[in-house]
C-alpha cells in the first residue's frame, strides 16, 4: 500500500530523497550512516503522530525538537518535509462495494505531506496536505492547512459514511471544534469518512521494532496473559502469546525458528511454557540440563 516516501531535511536526509517501495517485502541495505535508521524513524513518526502517542511527545520530548531533527549539512534549515504516497486502490479496497467505485480508485494515489516549519528556538508549525491524486485529473483534497488555517473536506451527514463530502474553511464558526496546533490535523479528524478511516487504519498497522528492553526487570521477561494480538507489540510484552500462537497454529514456520536457534546454540532443544496463576512465562530447554531455564534467567 505504501508506494514511496520522500524525505527532505530530516536527520541525515538533506536534499529531497525518494525511496520507492515494492508491493511485497522490502529489504534495506546500506553501509553505516547511509540513512536506514532515519528512514524507519520517518515511518515511526507517521505512526506516532497520527495514531500513537502524538507528534509533540515524539518530535519534541523524545527527539529534542527541530534543532535535533533538521538536517544541518550546509547550514541550518527552516523546514522539514516528509511525504508519504499510498496506492489508493489497495488502501480502500475493503470499502469498495461496487464495480464503479473500484474503477474510480484505479490508478489513483493517496498523498500525505507533512511540512514542519521552524518557529523560534523550540517552536514549530505545520503545513499539512492530504489528497487523492491522479495524473490528468483534478486533485481531491481532504486536508490543506498551513499553521492551523486552510480547508478540510468533511461529510455533510456525519452519521452516514457514504454521505457527500464538501470542502469547508478551517477554522470556522460552522465547525464546533478546533485542533491542537502542536498535533497533526489527521490525528484529530474523525474516522467517519471511508477515506480518512482507511488511511488511519493502515497507519495504525505500521509498527516499528527499533528497541527491546531485555533487562532483568523488563516487561518482556515478566509473566503475561494470553492476548488476542496477531502481531508482536513494539514493547515485546506479548512475546509469550505470539510464540504460543506460532507453535500451535503455524508449526512448520515455528520449526524454522527453532532450527535457526540451534545454529546459534547447538545445545538448544525447545521453548516451553509454565503457568504462574492466570499468566504464563517462557522457559528454555537445553541438552544435558535437568530442568528448563525461566526467561528471567536467560
Amino acid at each position: 500500500m505504501l508506494k514511496r516516501i520522500t524525505l527532505e531535511n530530516f536527520f541525515s536526509f538533506g536534499e529531497p530523497t525518494t525511496i520507492e517501495l515494492n508491493p511485497g517485502v522490502n529489504l534495506l541495505v546500506g553501509i553505516n550512516g547511509s540513512g536506514k535508521s532515519n528512514f524507519l524513524k520517518a515511518i515511526r513518526l507517521l505512526h506516532e503522530a497520527v495514531v500513537g502517542k502524538g507528534f509533540e511527545k515524539t518530535f519534541l520530548q523524545e527527539w529534542g525538537g527541530f534543532g535535533n531533527v533538521a538536517n544541518v549539512s550546509g547550514g541550518t534549515k527552516d523546514y522539514i518535509k516528509l511525504e508519504f504516497v499510498f496506492d489508493a486502490y489497495l488502501l480502500y479496497e475493503n470499502y469498495l462495494v461496487d464495480v464503479e467505485a473500484k474503477r474510480w480508485f484505479e490508478g489513483k494515489e493517496t498523498k500525505y505531506r507533512i511540512t514542519i516549519n521552524r518557529a523560534g528556538n523550540t517552536g514549530y508549525y505545520f503545513e499539512e496536505y492530504l489528497a487523492l491524486e491522479k495524473r490528468g485529473e483534478d486533485n481531491l483534497e481532504y486536508i490543506n492547512v498551513r499553521n492551523n488555517e486552510g480547508v478540510l473536506r468533511l461529510l455533510i451527514d456525519r452519521e452516514n459514511p457514504k454521505s457527500t463530502s464538501v470542502l469547508v474553511n478551517y477554522p470556522s464558526i460552522e465547525l464546533p471544534y478546533q485542533f491542537l496546533k502542536s498535533e497533526l490535523i489527521l490525528r484529530g479528524v474523525s474516522r467517519n469518512s471511508n477515506f480518512i478511516g482507511g488511511i488511519k487504519i493502515f497507519i495504525e498497522k505500521l509498527l516499528i521494532y527499533d528497541y527491546f528492553n531485555t533487562a532483568s526487570n523488563s516487561i518482556i521477561r515478566q509473566p503475561s496473559i494470553f492476548g488476542t494480538e496477531e502481531k508482536l507489540l513494539p514493547t515485546g510484552e506479548n512475546l509469550n502469546s505470539i510464540i504460543q500462537k506460532l507453535k500451535n497454529n503455524h508449526s512448520l514456520d515455528y520449526e524454522k525458528i527453532e532450527d535457526l536457534l540451534k545454529d546459534i546454540n547447538p545445545n538448544f532443544k525447545d521453548i516451553t511454557f509454565n503457568l504462574f496463576g492466570s499468566k504464563s512465562y517462557l522457559l528454555l530447554r537445553e541438552k544435558n540440563l535437568a530442568n528448563a531455564i525461566p526467561i528471567e534467567h536467560l
